[in-house]
């Protein structure tokens, strides 16, 4: 069950552009943290979202957070080395799943050109939405987690009482934190950690994919804590804990 890191999002750094923008959700939506900050459209067929890259980039994973894509909806990614759509080089149709649509390659596809175009005619909201979209690299482990592992839903709601006993409450999002224990790492594995770490730190939100065989593909809001736990620098193996939050 191998497990890889989606973090540098190489969309997020390209000329963005779509086929169209509904007022208060323009398509500079899809670059920001906040999924729920979402482009919408105003059309059901054949909008587009379009990056160019300024370069050929090695795109290696696919994630569409956010959408309201429905069962029927035809959803494809498309690449190409030029600004010409009539016969892509890359033309390939999503799968839709609920909330989070995800693709991962085997082999990197090289183009500077991506568009993501979308038909949902029977959408009920009368609009199509993406929240967060990323293309970029992936970073793989030589190892997959342990069997120490933790998986906790969190709500730090706060419940007050009042000198009469009237109960209140400062409602917040509920969230989930998972830790992942990771042994045996390498140094080469411990350098990838580390450029994670470097780039997202305990603030900026990114893509981990606990399962590549099943796409199961957590949102993760920020890293509570990174602890190497034990390093034998003789033998450049590592055990590594890291916990995360994220949406519930």
């Amino acid at each position: 069950m191998a497990v890889k890191f989606l973090v540098f999002n190489d969309f997020d750094g390209g000329t963005i552009t779509a086929s169209s923008e509904a007022a208060g959700h323009p398509v500079s939506n899809i670059t920001h943290r906040w999924h729920t900050r979402h482009w919408r459209s105003t059309g059901l067929a054949a909008e587009w979202i379009k990056i160019d890259l300024g370069a050929a980039k090695d795109i290696l994973g696919l994630v569409i957070k956010y959408h309201n894509f429905q069962a029927g909806a035809t959803v494809k990614i498309q690449a190409n080395a030029t600004d010409a759509w009539g016969a892509p080089t890359l033309d390939f149709t999503l799968t839709i799943t609920s909330e989070q649509i995800v693709k991962l390659w085997s082999s990197a596809q090289t183009f500077r050109w991506w568009r993501l175009l979308m038909t949902d005619a029977g959408n009920p909201d009368g609009y199509m939405r993406v929240g967060r979209l990323f293309g970029g690299n992936t970073s793989a482990l030589s190892k997959t987690f342990s069997s120490q592992y933790f998986y906790n839903l969190i709500d730090p709601s706060v419940v007050i009482r009042s000198s009469g006993g009237q109960k209140s409450s400062d409602k917040k999002t509920k969230y989930k934190q998972m830790g992942y224990a990771f042994k045996g790492l390498t140094a080469a594995d411990k350098i990838i950690l580390e450029a994670i770490y470097e780039e997202v730190g305990m603030s900026e939100a990114y893509f981990f994919c606990e399962n590549v065989d099943d796409l199961l593909v957590y949102y993760v809001s920020n890293i509570s804590s990174w602890e190497i736990v034990d390093m034998d620098t003789s033998k450049e193996r590592y055990s590594l804990i890291i916990n995360m939050e994220t949406e519930r």
